[in-house]
């Protein structure tokens, strides 16, 4: 065997395996694109004018390559001449395989012989013949069956094929379009289809219908939503989806998306034409969010939920959620300091709330400053906050603060880690339409001081290690008799766990602070095995010289004595992780029970959640909730998975929420149903079931990639 430079002869391989339009033969044998051929045998036949090789041939070209029995280059005719069996790849997952092929040599006519075309290493179109033109832009299939199944012995009809009398590929726009076809599945027709398009396989943004999905609901009945893509530009797109149900509804859903350099910019929404419900026309519903970076470091973002009423989002099964909430932030994060600012609009769907009660916050702004030089050998920090919220009906509240704060953290010899901190906060508020205010400016103080102890062990036993760190903290909080009695918006509620045990202000907002004396005490355990499990558990408890009634019952805080909190967390290697948290009293009965689990294998997957909240006055709600979830799925076969979610109240001893999906899906098709029940009533929204399909042929509307085996052909 010996090898060759031969660029005439191997141009032949990109008549099909080239996606755009082929290269001149003249240009392929250059030095930066040389053609190499193997063969054992290359010959010039003088008689004939033709030049041959032949026996083992191969061809490369970049990650092009050809495979043939023999090539024929009529000189006189200017025809290359191609004997099979072709193997034709671009290393791109297109493949070429073929009986026999007769070419110019400039590659733009030509014709094929039995041709078989791998697409994306999804699509197979088989032909009886292959003919590409107009400079290699279009190739013509003759007598074409296509599809994504695998064809064997055992299976030699494939689940579903698209017969054509002819298919034309058109390279330039990447679009497959197809004449006088017919759809079967098994073998047999089931639909007819003179013309139609798709996109190449290997096209991820093409113009065209999307997969539709099925519906059927209890409330507008049967369904079907068919979205169309259309991409605009290289950065953004949006789809449109007509849905139209059994009731008579019509409803436009639409998606825009779009990418910049220094952000991005998402919207869905949906309105109806005619709803079908006699509930009148006109109804949506609106999403969109945002993030910007802007200049000298800044970023700012923004969320946007609204909804024409408070039912159309759970008629058609958009969303249970029952508040909406829009905002706008700009933030600047630098090493010294930070800006946040914030406004925020609620909607309400819930039943018993007004909406001209729901506050509208604009703004909210913080601001902390890291001074460069230490004061007593410790950190300062300046801060600053201000809020405006209004109401159409209720009180109006504007507030303003400053706030100073120092910080100074030192290590013993013994290895205790000690920190000395001290703050003041002076607020100013302003209150209208309160009577319990005179409108008039109020003024509050609040000054803080502590000291704490942290002292970290580490044990080493057979490979594992063992780390136990106490920690004691001591803090004052004043209450000044001047301080006037101002409003609490913003820290109506609070949660006691173990990431803020050790806070100097348990409350999430401003507009309240925990005072007198008391002291935070507890410890964390951490375990690391040399297996690559980890345990790790907190334990504490807050303890005060007088109880001030800061907090409500139930809360865990209330009292002389705070419940103890916990935190209880395993991983697993074998994917599994573990968390428990908890609130409870001497006699261990548990003012609030948290518990969140997670698995993942290659056959099963779970996660669930269970939470347990006794009676809370200052919550939105002063009843106890006890609530479970789960979620799973199971590959119960190669090619079946079933999963589903269910959530209960166990307090009431009501379901809430429960769905169950199949999945079956192989190399060429994927079906997904999913049958849901939401046991709820609210919004004049009763309970409903709804019921979804939709069904996926690989290669043509998917994805492009799969996770199914093979199940007819036993792979």
């Amino acid at each position: 065997m010996r090898a060759c430079r031969l660029p005439v002869l191997i141009a032949t391989a990109f008549l099909l395996s080239q996606p755009g339009p082929p290269l001149r033969a003249q240009t392929l044998g250059t030095e930066d694109a040389p053609v190499t051929l193997l063969a054992d045998s290359v010959i010039f036949d003088p008689s004939a004018n033709m030049l041959i090789a032949e026996g083992n041939l191969e061809a490369f070209y970049g990650p092009n390559t050809l495979k043939a029995t023999r090539i024929r280059y009529d000189v006189e005719n200017e025809r290359v001449f191609i004997d099979g069996p072709i193997f034709l790849s671009n290393g791109q997952g297109e493949v070429v395989l073929a009986q026999a092929a007769e070419l110019q040599p400039d590659l733009t006519e030509g014709l094929i012989q039995g041709a078989r075309v791998l697409l994306a290493d999804r699509v197979q179109l088989a032909a009886e013949g292959l003919r590409r033109s107009e400079g290699g832009r279009y190739t013509t299939l003759f007598n074409t069956v296509a599809s994504s199944c695998e064809v064997c012995a055992e299976a030699p009809v494939p689940l579903w094929r698209i017969r054509a009398e002819r298919v034309v590929q058109d390279n330039l726009e990447k679009q497959i379009y197809f004449e006088g076809a017919r759809f079967d599945i098994l073998g047999q027709q089931v639909l007819r289809l003179p013309t139609f398009r798709v996109p190449d396989p290997s096209v991820r943004r093409a113009r065209g219908f999307l997969v539709p999905e099925f519906l059927n609901s209890d409330i507008f009945g049967y369904g079907v939503k068919t979205p169309f893509y259309i991409p605009l530009g290289p950065y953004a797109d949006t789809t449109i989806t007509p849905f139209l149900t059994g009731k008579g509804g019509a409803v436009l859903e639409g998606e825009y998306r779009q990418r910049f350099t220094y952000g991005e910019f998402d919207a869905t929404g949906a309105i109806s034409i005619a709803d079908g419900l006699d509930e009148g026309d006109g109804r949506g519903f609106l999403f969109a969010d945002g993030s910007f970076d802007i200049l000298d470091g800044f970023q700012t973002g923004f969320s946007l939920e609204s909804a024409s009423d408070k039912s159309f989002l759970r008629q058609f099964d958009y969303s249970n959620t029952d508040r909406l909430e829009s905002t706008v932030t700009i933030e600047r994060y630098r090493a010294r300091d930070y800006l946040f600012a914030n406004a925020f609009a609620f909607q309400t769907l819930r039943d018993d709330e007004d909406q001209a009660t729901v506050p509208f916050i604009l703004p909210e702004v913080n601001y902390r400053s890291y001074l460069r030089d230490d004061f007593f050998d410790g950190q300062v920090a300046i801060t600053a906050n201000a809020m405006g919220l209004t109401r159409e009906e209720g009180r109006d509240v504007g507030r303003g603060g400053l706030g100073v704060e120092w910080t100074r953290d030192w290590a013993l010899d013994s290895g205790i880690l000690t920190r000395a901190f001290a703050s003041a906060n002076a607020d100013l508020y302003r209150v209208w339409d309160d009577p319990a205010y005179d409108e008039e400016f109020l003024t509050r103080l609040v000054p803080t001081t502590g000291f704490e102890l942290r002292w970290p062990f580490a044990r080493q036993s057979g490979g594992a290690t063992h780390v136990i760190e106490p920690v004691a903290q001591l803090l004052y909080t004043a209450d000044p008799d001047f301080n006037d009695q101002v409003p609490n918006e913003d820290s109506t509620s609070v949660e006691f766990d173990e990431t803020n045990l050790f806070a100097t202000n348990r409350y999430p907002g401003n507009d309240a602070y925990e005072t007198g004396l008391r002291a935070n005490l507890g410890a964390t355990y951490t375990y690391f095995n040399p297996a690559g499990w980890t345990l790790g558990l907190t334990v504490g408890q807050v303890l005060r010289a007088s109880d001030f009634d800061q907090f409500a019952e139930g809360s865990g805080l209330n009292g002389r004595t705070s419940d103890f909190v916990s935190a209880l967390s395993l991983e697993l290697p074998s994917n599994f992780q573990f968390v428990n948290r908890s609130l409870f009293d001497t006699d261990f009965s548990f003012s609030r029970n948290e518990t969140r689990f997670g698995y993942a294998s290659e056959r099963f997957s779970v996660t669930g959640s269970h939470f347990y909240i006794a009676q809370n006055s200052a919550s939105d709600s002063s009843d106890p909730r006890n609530e479970f979830l789960v979620d799973g799925a199971y590959r119960v076969a190669r090619n079946w998975e079933i999963g589903g979610e269910w959530r209960r109240d166990l307090q009431l001893g009501k379901n809430i929420y429960g769905e169950g999906r199949v999945t079956y899906g192989n190399e060429c098709i994927r079906a997904d149903l999913k049958v849901s029940r939401r046991f709820t009533e609210s919004a004049n929204v009763p309970p409903s079931t709804n019921v979804g399909l939709t069904v996926t042929l690989a290669g043509f509307g998917g994805d492009g990639e799969t996770i199914w085996p093979s199940q007819r052909c036993g792979r």
